[in-house]
């Protein structure tokens, strides 16, 4: 019976790789499913309409001119007096600052973690794809902490201001 005995199955590595040539080259669709690829699609067109939705001013949100918020019209437009629409915006003031800082710290802090990475990461072949993986998450908090401070600006000037005229203030940067 000692020969019926069959020893461990050898797979070479040129072996290997025919199998994976074969398997993605059997059918396009079984490596890149259209399904998933359309739900995608449809997920990453979703998002961009909802950012777009977000870009958009409330309704009854009354801009001059000049792009400075009418108090009394928008007030009144809300059906609400001018003193409770001053403590919304107070208070959309105050969330705005803590979500600018709060994204900033951790902005910094996953480019800290992205730095130390970095470091201490085994430089072989497959360096360079974790630490390009990681990178977008730093970026994202750094845009979301700008997106919040000049939301800020806005509620503390009372104006619609662009982003190049958030940068250029001489009124105080930080968010308050």
């Amino acid at each position: 019976m000692a020969g019926s005995r069959q020893g461990p199955s050898r797979r070479t590595v040129a072996g290997s790789i025919g199998r994976g040539i074969a398997w993605a080259g059997a059918s396009p669709f079984v490596a890149f499913p259209a399904s998933q690829i359309m739900a995608n699609a449809r997920f990453i067109r979703d998002l961009a309409r909802l950012l777009q939705a977000q870009c958009d001013p409330h309704p009854a949100l009354q801009i001059g001119a000049d792009w400075q918020i009418d108090l009394e019209a928008t007030a009144a437009a809300m059906g609400i007096s001018v003193e409770e629409l001053e403590a919304l915006l107070r208070a959309g003031q105050k969330r705005s600052a803590r979500i600018a800082y709060a994204a900033f710290a951790l902005g910094w802090m996953t480019f800290s973690l992205w730095v130390w990475r970095l470091l201490t990461i085994p430089h072989r072949a497959s360096f360079l794809l974790p630490v390009l993986e990681f990178l977008p998450f730093c970026a994202l908090f750094f845009i979301v902490a700008f997106s919040g401070a000049l939301k800020n600006y806005q509620l503390r000037t009372r104006r619609l201001a662009r982003a190049a005229e958030y940068l250029a203030t001489e009124t105080g940067f930080w968010p308050r």
